[in-house]
């Protein structure tokens, strides 16, 4: 590495985890947010899949721009919306203000993880996969510890100065962005998702992959509600929730390359299915609260951990290295869009139940999961039986799991 390449690794780091920041501080600061505008919980609940549609928009949105502005410059505007996003969210005087601000946040994610992402592959040039595995770490330490700046300002009286803190790191990271020659100079043209990537793909694995970001979505969307309700949490310890979750989906994430040992990609994600669809159903039929909730809730979690990487390299594999990029993009946007149309069935199940109590919505969504679990089982199931050899005229890629996700994104993972 020469020491000009240094410092735009710096800021790629530094914006890595503001993203962690932002895929956590909103599902954490959903209670305390209710609490002190007082209103119900399940009021803000759609900040939710606001967070991922406006991630969809995000990640789907940047490729086009980059056409017409430098990759840096759609980075930046992403890192801002990031920023201004969670300030609106920590000022927002009522709930759909609140909801949109979500969204705000989810379109920088998104943005910020296409572009930050090709950037990080620039900067590499070789060991692409070691870089972006540490920069995936990244995100899932900050996300992990972010919530905790929450808690503590909540029991501070302050509970939304960890989002303004928030903002101004975004804040700051954008000017670096803007000062930084090395990392401008980085920068390479972001991959383009296009309808003929997804006609080469294995349908029962993007299928897949859309309801398996739906369950991920709903159990991370939902983690600091789900603590209030389960344990009985006041608001301003709720957030403890959403760092559970990111300590757990990332043991499921470390157990990743165990499981794929011992098991066929495909046979690998129905076993991480039929666990999620097991321990969901039995939370729902254990009751909206207790011990035993959050347990076996728990343990959903950490089935979840292995399945996005293993479901995008398993749809890898059949992909050339020529259109790699284009269907790592479409696999993003499907992704991206089973994040946000499932947590909103799942918001507009509570909604026409009539129920305006945050356990009945966590019981709606917690069916909805349900379900999305069990149809990602036959999903996979038709991908075994019909899913054959890539094409002997094409180099094969190796499994490898998708850089760019949060989430939400993702994107996550947010």
């Amino acid at each position: 590495m020469t020491e000009a390449k240094t410092p735009g690794r710096r800021i790629i780091f530094l914006v890595f985890a503001g993203m962690g920041l932002s895929a956590a501080l909103v599902p954490a600061s959903l209670p305390l947010v209710a609490d002190e505008l007082g209103v119900a919980v399940p009021d803000v609940l759609g900040a939710v899949p606001a967070l991922f549609g406006g991630l969809l928009t995000g990640v789907m949105g940047a490729p086009l721009l980059v056409r017409s502005r430098p990759v840096t410059w759609v980075l930046c505007a992403g890192v801002l919306a990031q920023g201004t996003g969670l300030a609106c969210f920590a000022l927002a005087p009522s709930a759909p203000l609140v909801v949109v601000a979500a969204g705000l946040v989810g379109l920088g994610f998104g943005a910020t993880e296409v572009t930050a992402s090709a950037s990080a592959r620039a900067l590499a040039r070789t060991a692409t996969t070691a870089l972006l595995g540490r920069l995936m770490l990244v995100v899932a330490l900050t996300a992990a510890s972010a919530p905790l700046a929450v808690l503590a300002a909540g029991h501070a009286g302050a509970g939304r100065l960890a989002l303004l803190a928030a903002t101004g790191y975004h804040l700051a990271c954008a000017w670096r962005l803007i000062h930084d020659a090395s990392f401008r100079g980085s920068a390479t043209p972001v991959p383009t998702p296009h309808r003929s990537a997804l006609r080469r793909l294995p349908a029962g694995v993007v299928v897949a992959l859309f309801l398996y970001v739906g369950v991920e979505s709903i159990l991370a969307g939902w983690s600091a509600v789900t603590v209030e309700t389960t344990l009985g949490l006041d608001p301003s310890t709720a957030a403890i929730g959403t760092s559970a979750f990111w300590v757990l989906i990332s043991i499921g994430r470390l157990a990743s390359p165990w499981v794929q040992r011992h098991l066929r990609p495909a046979r690998a994600v129905q076993v991480c299915a039929a666990v999620q669809t097991v321990t969901l159903g039995a939370a729902i039929v254990a009751g909206p609260s207790g011990v035993t909730v959050a347990v076996v809730l728990a343990l959903a979690v950490v089935a979840c951990g292995p399945c996005y990487a293993i479901l995008l390299g398993h749809a890898l594999t059949v992909v050339s290295d020529r259109a790699a990029p284009s269907a790592t993009a479409v696999l993003i946007g499907v992704g991206a869009a089973g994040g946000a149309l499932i947590p909103l069935a799942a918001t507009l199940a509570a909604r026409a139940s009539g129920t305006r109590d945050a356990g009945a919505e966590g019981s709606a969504a917690a069916w909805i999961a349900l379900g999305a679990a069990a149809l990602l089982l036959v999903a996979l199931a038709r991908t075994r039986e019909h899913a054959g050899p890539p094409e002997p005229s094409e180099p094969v890629l190796s499994p490898r799991p998708d850089p760019t996700t949060v989430s939400p994104t993702t994107t996550r993972h947010p």
